[in-house]
């Protein structure tokens, strides 16, 4: 079952974890939902992440750190299915004008098996790092239509670990 693969998850990450079950009203039909909250503090930083099963099946992490060289922002999308028809390299589209960032993050575990599990399934992947206000706002937001949904989230905050650890050295 789901929530207990994610509280299988959250005692392995170390994390706060709570969950809350609902039923959403739509047009006079009930609909079962979930909601599940982590929250993971590493080195300073907190990493938010929340997932949504039921009318929408979303997940969402984020976190914050100080601000940023407007150099350091990037992004990380799935191309679209049909122009990856007509490209030699499939997968993740990741702009950022910072080169080492960019090369760490490809040589990632993590990043190559999100990698693959986007080019396996309808996994689109999107993940920002932008300046706002005063800090550095990283984000990502993804569909659950993948078979680990657990996992998944693993290598998430995997690689959000590697992204606090770049920008904090």
């Amino acid at each position: 079952m789901l929530e207990d693969d994610y509280r299988a998850l959250a005692k392995e990450l170390s994390c706060k974890f709570s969950v809350s079950h609902d039923n959403q009203r739509i047009m006079g039909a009930s609909y079962p939902s979930s909601t599940y909250l982590f929250q993971l503090d590493y080195r300073g930083i907190t990493i938010n992440a929340r997932v949504d099963m039921g009318n929408i099946n979303v997940g969402t992490l984020d976190c914050e750190i100080d601000k940023q060289p407007s150099i350091n922002r990037f992004s990380i999308t799935r191309l679209a299915p049909f122009k990856q028809l007509f490209k030699k390299k499939k997968g993740f589209l990741f702009a950022t004008g910072n080169y080492g960032f960019k090369t760490k993050i490809e040589q990632s575990q993590h990043y190559n098996e999100l990698f693959q599990i986007a080019n396996s399934s309808m996994f689109d992947l999107q993940i920002t790092g932008s300046n706002v206000k005063d800090k550095f706002l990283i984000s990502s937001e993804y569909p659950m239509l993948v078979e680990n949904k657990a996992h998944v989230l693993f290598l998430l905050f995997s690689l959000f670990k590697e992204f606090v650890d770049f920008y904090n050295e």
